[in-house]
């Protein structure tokens, strides 16, 4: 491979890799323009497709363009085939936007004027091949590191006095070249005043540019100019499609912070509203489990509600066809604790469980619990207390995550402070909280009967109730006192097939109430 271009007089050429870029391209030909000087662009293709008008005006204004590879590939790590197609897209690029075809190249990562190794060499020796011709450079000016203007200065200026070569490699794109513009409005009067010359590669070949930056044929630019056209629209394309995610972006950030705004009022009011705990209010009160293979948890469950300071309850397990031992543990505490209550039947899911319990049980007021969930002291008085105001149907406890073992549990544990409780004790002041979880709620016995009990219908029965109950005008509130903790799933798996069925179980409570379309008759 031989080697041309090395001038003994004081000629200086400026490459500039990894354009265009929209912010410093732009300005680096303001700053040639202003001291009339032409230099080499070698863009990436992927760049220059997606600022076109950025290299006309570099080829308008009398600089020299080559490739650069399609996407800054190195080169020395891929095959031949791939190097001649990044090479054939670049070109393809810059043929539909200037209408000119170049044989000029700078391989990606290398800046040796005489590389010696066979890995450098190879893909050169390839390139070559092709009729590119491969345009190597003297002098880094290290500008790619963003080394501080004067470092570039002194790399650049060293560089020349050492070395005597004549062709300095800058950057326009691939990051901040903010240094580079202002180190080139240091150098280049600097150069001047030594005598040095700015050429372009062709003027070290002693060519004129029309050589290595060819105007294509008519019919050549006839299909350049079809490419040209689909490639300005889909710049126009790509430059709608970042603003209309920037729009997004910001329409959602503004709707963000305008909800939790307003939510922060509406918490603000219900804080102000809270109500007591009206000790004297202490009706009968029954508490339901639905349990079905929960051996290995109702222990401590009911152990949590024998330690209750409520003094007028009764506890129903409803057994609802456990292949386990779920009944027989049952049997042993109630043996210990008459208020502890056994009802069994066959599997018939918990809804169905729910509404056997409340068919059976004479009490006004009931609570209901899952069998995994731990109840405090207090908790059952802060979810009867609300009813103390004869226009409550339901009320709705504040569920904590118990087993924060590992990241996920403690995202969730934010994420039941968050997006659940807080978001209620906002939407209690407008009467519209969609779910009364049947992990810890309380409701009116008389109004859940009335709306005709749990539905079998949905996943989420809990979501169905209560959402029955606010179409039948009921008043659902939230007792954020009434603390309880709960299992939260513990791995990725058991988290993805517990949404699915909140998401899937309140897509067929919307379904049920026909919001969103028509359902089949």
């Amino acid at each position: 491979m031989r080697t041309f271009g090395h001038d003994p007089g004081k000629k200086i050429a400026l490459p500039f890799d990894d354009g265009p870029d929209p912010a410093y391209t732009p300005q680096i030909l303001d700053v040639l323009k202003k001291h009339n000087i032409q230099a080499s662009f070698f863009v990436v293709g992927e760049q220059a497709a997606r600022w076109p008008n950025i290299l006309r005006r570099a080829v308008a204004e009398g600089h020299t363009i080559g490739s650069h590879t399609y996407y800054h590939t190195d080169d020395t790590q891929v095959d031949d085939g791939r190097l001649k197609l990044e090479l054939d897209a670049t070109q393809r690029v810059i043929k539909a936007i200037t209408h000119r075809d170049s044989t000029l190249f700078r391989s990606p990562y290398i800046v040796e004027s005489t590389p010696e190794t066979s890995d450098i060499l190879h893909p050169l020796d390839v390139v070559s091949q092709l009729g590119y011709l491969v345009v190597n450079a003297d002098i880094d000016s290290e500008d790619y590191a963003s080394p501080g203007v004067t470092h570039i200065v002194d790399s650049v200026t060293k560089g020349l006095e050492q070395t005597g070569s004549n062709v300095i490699l800058f950057h326009d794109g691939g990051g901040d070249r903010s240094q580079t513009i202002a180190a080139l409005e240091i150098l280049i009067p600097q150069l001047e005043a030594k005598g040095y010359d700015f050429v372009t590669p062709n003027d070290l070949l002693g060519v004129p540019r029309e050589a290595v930056l060819k105007e294509l044929p008519a019919g050549d630019a006839v299909l350049a100019e079809n490419d040209s056209v689909w490639m300005d629209v889909a710049s126009w394309a790509h430059d709608w499609a970042w603003r209309l995610v920037n729009a997004l972006f910001l329409a959602t950030l503004l709707i963000g912070i305008f909800r939790i705004a307003l939510l922060s009022l509406l918490v603000d009011r219900s804080r102000r509203r809270e109500r007591g705990a009206m000790a004297h209010f202490q009706p009968f009160v029954s508490v339901l489990i639905p349990a079905c293979d929960e051996e290995k948890v109702i222990a401590k469950t009911l152990g949590a509600l024998m330690r209750s300071d409520y003094p007028n309850f009764e506890v129903v397990v409803i057994d609802d066809g456990s292949r386990d031992h779920t009944g027989e543990v049952v049997t042993q505490i109630a043996s210990r604790y008459p208020r502890i209550k056994l009802v069994t039947k066959p599997n018939g899911g918990k809804f169905s469980a729910l509404n056997l319990a409340i068919q059976t049980v004479t009490s006004e007021y009931v609570v209901t619990i899952d069998a995994d969930t731990l109840v405090l002291p207090d908790t059952i008085s802060n979810l009867v207390a609300p009813f103390a105001d004869p226009g409550v149907d339901a009320v709705c406890g504040n569920i904590k995550v118990g087993n924060v073992k590992n990241l996920l549990t403690n995202f969730q544990s934010v994420e039941y402070i968050t997006t659940q409780n807080y978001d209620r004790r906002a939407f209690e002041v407008v009467n519209c909280i969609s779910v009364v979880p049947g992990a810890t709620g309380a409701w009116k016995r008389s109004s859940v009967l009335r709306v005709g009990g749990y539905s079998g219908e949905t996943l989420t029965e809990d979501a169905d109730l209560t959402l029955t109950m606010l179409e039948d005008g009921c008043r659902v509130v939230h007792a954020p006192k009434a603390i309880s903790h709960t299992e939260a799933p513990e791995t990725a798996k058991d988290l993805f097939k517990q949404r699915f069925r909140w998401a899937f179980g309140v897509y067929q409570c919307i379904r049920a109430r026909d919001v969103l379309l028509p359902r089949a008759t």
